[in-house]
């Protein structure tokens, strides 16, 4: 019988990368079951040094110079057509941007009250839609909410009634939001072979790629490319970071204090990264090693780029292919040495995934009971096989990884198994993307560094915890994009990060993020949806999202955040 317990932690929220003598390797496979009865306590909140890191999601910008005109214009009816504010004028001051809405601020400027009824505005949000507001104030503030990303030139209008009128404009606000374009599966670096490097990356070494244009033929505006990263060959223990060569000032990026993933020597891992591009089109890949060199493949999957394309929406976490049980495939049956088996994931999860109009799928792909080495690739049906890698597994074990898969023909992905005997797969879907408009539908806000809001050391969790976490100030959030690491495990088992409900705390997923062995190390990027539910007995604050430690034993976990999904 497995225990619960629901703990407040001690958040250590430095900038401390896992070490390179972390050593990590694939997991046993872990079944997901929930018993027991939780411990009740309180929640965990993210410490005030990293929610001011992270900022609140938005990002304040002052107006530009002074674009005031005045107007003359028809009084009211019944008002007089007098000249009381002939020096009535408006400017913009600043505006807090969000991922798809801003609030700006002005001033309204030579009016006198005593002579008219009042102030009233009217905003053109640059979108094709406009609103009018009466009885504003001198000092107003005005907020919008866009259906796409973009860069919008907002026009702001004011009017005494009485005649005299006085109008602003702000040229060229861009929204804080990318949208995501998915990309049909391709190699854009392999060490080994010279594609985009040659070479293994020393000792402390750092690889610099070309992401933006080319290969990804975007020449303006791409933010943030989606790679699954695979190391290779490597001659001692290390760990990778992977992260924007620039800033948008085109100044060097410093860095991070987080990883991507950890490696033993000779072994092959991979993760997915959402990762920053320099503004460059540059993506840097650190070696974290100080004694060994490591080969590196990254695969394209996509890229977010300011350019309207599509938003995400949230689903689950929900199964939608088992292999072990036919969920997805209607038959019990492992996918074949060097086989496929092809999802359908339009009308998936009871409809939740739209029968039409997704154009990839976000999931976390786990293998189980593989009898071989082997490594799956997922791809769009109706395309050829890919040249490139989802999953590694090895045999008799468990390997998850996430993958944003785009949707080929009949609204159907295929799964290839590479390897000289079967396998089982799991795929559990978090998202989709679509270019149709749809309540929900979010777009990506990629920090400019990742940062670390959770690391349990030196206080490792038990086996069972719920730990649920909130105040994380992000605004409009709906899914946070996360990368989780387990380490120093005293036994086998699994996590999984979920919407936190604190009138059901022990309802639980049936899903989980990843697998390990003990005194593994083991990471994971999760796209995680986030819970909305307020505590009564705890008010504020929003909880979030919860962790849930299941199997034997303690272990210590660790979450860098490396962006979010917001509406708002």
């Amino acid at each position: 019988m497995s225990h619960r317990f629901l703990i407040p932690l001690t958040i250590i929220a430095g900038s401390i990368g896992l070490a390179a003598t972390l050593m990590p390797s694939l997991a046993a496979a872990t079944t997901v079951g929930h018993t027991a009865a939780a411990h009740t306590t309180s929640a965990t909140s993210h410490s005030s040094a990293t929610e001011a890191a992270i900022s609140t999601g938005r990002r304040t910008l002052r107006a530009p110079a002074s674009t005031s005109h005045h107007l003359r214009l028809a009084p009211r009816a019944g008002s007089a057509a007098t000249d009381p504010n002939p020096d009535l004028g408006v400017e913009f001051d600043s505006a807090d941007v969000g991922a798809l809405g801003a609030t700006f601020q002005a001033t309204v400027t030579g009016y006198d009250p005593t002579t008219t009824g009042g102030l009233s505005a009217t905003v053109a949000w640059g979108d094709g839609t406009s609103t009018n507001y009466s009885d504003i104030s001198t000092s107003p503030s005005f907020t919008h909410e866009y259906s796409s990303t973009g860069d919008y030139t907002i026009t702001l209008t004011v009017s005494d009634g009485a005649g005299d009128g006085a109008t602003s404009s702000w040229n060229g606000l861009q929204t804080e939001g990318t949208e995501f374009t998915p990309y049909p599966p391709t190699r854009i670096l392999d060490t080994r072979k010279g594609i985009g490097a040659s070479g293994p990356v020393g000792p402390n070494g750092t690889l610099k790629l070309q992401v933006g244009n080319p290969p990804i033929p975007e020449p303006d505006g791409i933010m943030a490319a989606v790679l699954n990263v695979t190391v290779t060959e490597a001659t001692a223990n290390g760990f990778l970071t992977v992260f924007g060569d620039n800033d948008s000032g085109g100044s060097p990026s410093a860095l991070p204090q987080t990883s991507n993933l950890n490696f033993r020597t000779g072994q092959n891992v991979a993760n997915l990264v959402i990762v920053p591009v320099g503004s460059n089109g540059l993506v840097d890949f650190y070696n974290g090693s100080s004694k060994g060199s490591v080969g590196v493949i990254a695969d394209v999957e996509g890229y977010f780029s300011l350019t309207e394309t599509n938003k995400f929406v949230n689903v689950g976490p929900s199964r939608i292919l088992d292999t072990r049980n036919g969920t997805g495939t209607g038959a019990v049956k492992q996918i074949p040495a060097d086989g496929n088996i092809t999802l359908t994931v339009a009308g998936a999860d009871k409809g939740a995934i739209p029968a039409n109009g997704a154009s990839a799928i976000a999931m976390n792909l786990t293998a189980v009971d593989g009898t071989r080495n082997g490594v799956i690739t997922a791809y769009p049906a109706g395309e050829s096989l890919p040249t490139v890698s989802n999953l590694n597994y090895p045999a008799g074990q468990t390997a998850s990884n996430t993958a944003i898969v785009p949707v080929g023909t009949n609204g159907q992905i295929v799964f290839h198994n590479n390897s000289g005997g079967p396998v089982d797969l799991i795929a559990d879907a978090t998202g989709y993307f679509t270019a149709d408009q749809v309540a929900g539908g979010s777009a990506y806000v990629p920090f400019g560094e990742p940062q670390r809001i959770f690391d349990s050391r030196p206080n490792a969790l038990p086996s069972g915890s719920i730990v649920p976490m909130s105040n994380l100030g992000l605004t409009g959030s709906t899914s946070l994009v996360l990368n989780a690491t387990v380490t120093e495990p005293a036994g086998n088992g699994y996590l999984a990060l979920y919407p936190y409900d604190p009138n059901n705390p022990e309802a639980l997923p049936s899903t989980s993020n990843l697998n390990f062995l003990a005194g593994q190390t083991v990471p994971n990027l999760a796209i995680v949806p986030i819970g909305t539910v307020p505590d009564d007995s705890f008010q504020p604050p929003i909880y979030e999202y919860g962790i849930y430690l299941g199997g034997h034993g303690s272990a210590d976990v660790i979450l860098d955040i490396f962006g979010y999904f917001a509406n708002s």
